[in-house]
């Protein structure tokens, strides 16, 4: 199975097949023992979230207090990543349920509608004007340097859509990932911001500022590997 000509060693073609299906084995048998740590009751395991950034800032302590207050053994183990990562993980069972943004999913991933996120324009809250301000046209944000995720999220891809169909192209002052740190650059400095709605409303040092029209609104979904949906995690997981 090995070839040991040279000074590599690969694997022969009948070696690459047998690994293909030890592996596929591996994963059957971590399919079952995560069914019979199910049936134990959920008295320990863990759970690993994916998910994008913007979810992170303002949904995820609801639903991990409720995981804690009715399964206290259970650990949750939360990653934040782009979109693709979040399905690449769940198809290579890397993490367990996703949530990611409506749209096209990668074959043999599910997915079911969990809520609408609204998005909007954001700039510092100051003592001599802390209050929303009217409508803003949403080509102002051309003359307007901005503080948004970096390009490889989602989020910010429905921003640069929203801004090249109105003809913006803006002026991108600081690029972050996590969403806290957009939010705090934003209170301390110039630059605006779009974040979703839940974080502003929460934030008394930031100011939402509605633009005309409105930011797009992504739906949510939660995602998981279609051949497992009905199943658990993974051993020691639920």
């Amino acid at each position: 199975m090995l070839d040991r000509t040279g000074r590599a060693v690969r694997l022969t073609g009948s070696g690459a097949t047998y690994v293909h299906h030890a592996r596929g084995a591996l994963r059957d048998l971590a399919t079952a023992e995560r069914a019979v740590q199910d049936i134990a009751g959920l008295s320990r395991g863990s759970v690993r979230l994916a998910l994008t950034p913007t979810f992170s800032a303002y949904l995820l302590g609801p639903p991990a207090a409720a995981l804690y207050t009715a399964h206290p053994g259970i650990t949750l183990d939360v990653r934040e990543m782009p979109q693709d990562r979040v399905e690449a993980g769940l198809l290579a069972d890397d993490h367990d349920p996703g949530i990611a943004f409506h749209g096209p999913h990668a074959a043999g991933i599910a997915a079911a509608p969990l809520f609408t996120e609204t998005l909007g324009l954001v700039t510092a809250a100051t003592a001599q004007d802390p209050e929303p301000a009217g409508p803003l046209s949403v080509r102002e944000p051309a003359g307007r340097r901005l503080a948004l995720l970096g390009g490889d999220f989602a989020t910010r891809g429905h921003v640069d859509a929203c801004l090249a169909a109105h003809g913006v192209r803006p002026h991108v002052a600081v690029e972050a990932n996590p969403v806290q740190a957009l939010s705090e650059t934003v209170r301390r400095t110039t630059p605006a911001t779009v974040l979703p709605d839940a974080v502003t409303d929460d934030d008394p040092h930031l100011r939402p500022v509605p633009p005309e029209p409105a930011l797009p609104r992504p739906r949510r979904r939660t995602t998981r590997p279609r051949a497992r949906r009905s199943l658990p995690a993974r051993p020691g997981h639920v």
